[in-house]
């Protein structure tokens, strides 16, 4: 699946839940946060592991927090 098709998924899911996809996302947020803790805290032995998972939820994140936003865009440009 490309990550268009991610974002324009994620963007209908946005605009049909409404305020359950405003909770999804912010606890996403809120897991995001504590991956990055544990990245911080992690071992050297785990420390690449721990960075790859950290820098997907980020990405996940700003995928799902723009995907709305994004998705117009591509749209636009059809």
């Amino acid at each position: 699946m490309s990550q268009k098709k991610l974002i324009l998924a994620a963007a209908s899911v946005a605009r049909s839940a409404g305020e359950d996809w405003d909770r999804f996302v912010a606890e996403f947020a809120a897991y995001t946060d504590a991956v990055k803790d544990q990245c911080v805290s992690s071992s050297i032995e785990t420390l690449q592991v721990a960075q790859g998972r950290a820098r997907e939820c980020a990405s996940l994140l700003r995928l799902f927090r723009e995907c709305r936003q994004t998705a117009d865009q591509i749209m636009e440009k059809k």
